[in-house]
């Protein structure tokens, strides 16, 4: 099935994809305001949300002629567990097809992703759209259902917040040199142009990116791409792992080919060099190395692309090739 998106149309803002699909193509809106990385969907009011409905995962996109922005946001409960624990990598094919030539891991995987066993997680309200308003119209209620506001809050909100702690200040920057992995905090990250920030407001799990159609100062960390061109974009998590008779598993590692990452490893170190990797990455490799025996899959991973059209400094997605 073919989605085919242009922009935003006054009454179409919802619009159902399917995950795993590749033969969709969706359309980026042109920025008409000033977009905060800061892990709320505050600022993307109004922009046309593609909803994958099996997940309830929100996905939004926007451009300006220098830089891409995403928000990729769900209230299920499992796909948060996905994301915080497996990670989340974006990547981008600048020829518009399925390639993973430029991506950006936020958040990074968990050392032994335990986190689907955690207690205490949020529920999901079975009406809620992320991102989209109160419960009323679709959107996630602040409060769990049945719990009152109070336990509500630090039960949820509170456990996504310790889950989160650990998993906001780095990013794997992928390509797009060959198995190229260079592991860099949001601080650092943010001298290529690349910003990234999660976060947790009415039940859903929001990630904002911005990412550079073109290298900022000679940088290589971009789409590579110009304002008005068709990007392949693919959005995956790891698979979420236990360990296989609760021993033999070492720390770090362990997501095998799940996120979508080319063969091979790559150093992983910060700017500047060195081996890079942070305790419980091993030797800092791509973000999907295998961690050997004793670990097994607990959850099926989330994966999803699509061709994305970005919008022309008319404000219309024309998709035009490089």
């Amino acid at each position: 099935m073919t989605t085919r998106i242009r922009g935003i149309a006054p009454c179409l803002l919802l619009v159902s994809l399917f995950a795993g699909c590749g033969d969709q193509e969706i359309g980026s809106v042109r920025l008409d305001r000033t977009i905060t990385i800061d892990g709320s969907a505050a600022d993307w009011t109004g922009v046309v949300t593609y909803l994958e409905r099996e997940t309830m995962t929100v996905m939004r996109f926007a451009n300006d002629d220098r830089f891409l922005y995403i928000l990729v946001s769900s209230s299920d409960v499992t796909m948060q567990r996905r994301v915080l624990a497996a990670g989340m990598t974006v990547w981008f094919d600048p020829d518009g097809g399925g390639d993973k030539t430029f991506g950006i891991a936020y958040p990074r995987k968990m050392p032994m992703a335990m986190a689907g066993a955690a207690p205490g997680m949020p529920g999901t309200d079975p009406r809620a759209v992320p991102g989209t308003g109160d419960a009323a119209s679709g959107g996630a209620r602040d409060d769990a259902a049945g719990d009152g506001e109070g336990r509500g809050r630090a039960g949820g909100a509170g456990m996504i917040e310790r889950l989160m702690r650990d998993r906001r200040d780095d990013l794997d920057i992928l390509g797009p040199a060959k198995d190229a992995c260079l592991l860099a905090t949001v601080d650092e990250a943010a001298a290529y142009g690349i910003e990234a920030m999660i976060g947790y407001e009415n039940r859903a799990l929001v990630c904002e990116l911005r990412i550079p159609l073109a290298g900022i100062g000679g940088s290589p960390y971009a789409i590579g791409v110009p304002e008005d061109a068709a990007v392949g974009v693919t959005i995956a998590t790891g698979r979420m792992e236990r360990p296989a008779g609760g021993m033999g598993a070492r720390p770090g590692g362990g997501m095998g080919e799940d996120m979508g990452e080319p063969p091979g490893g790559g150093m992983g170190g910060r700017p500047g060099g060195g081996m890079g990797g942070r305790p419980g990455g091993g030797m800092g490799g791509r973000p999907g190395d295998d961690a050997g025996g004793g670990m097994q899959a607990s959850a099926k991973p989330f994966s999803f692309h699509a061709k994305l059209i970005l919008a022309g400094a008319s404000g219309e997605a024309t998709g035009k090739k490089r």
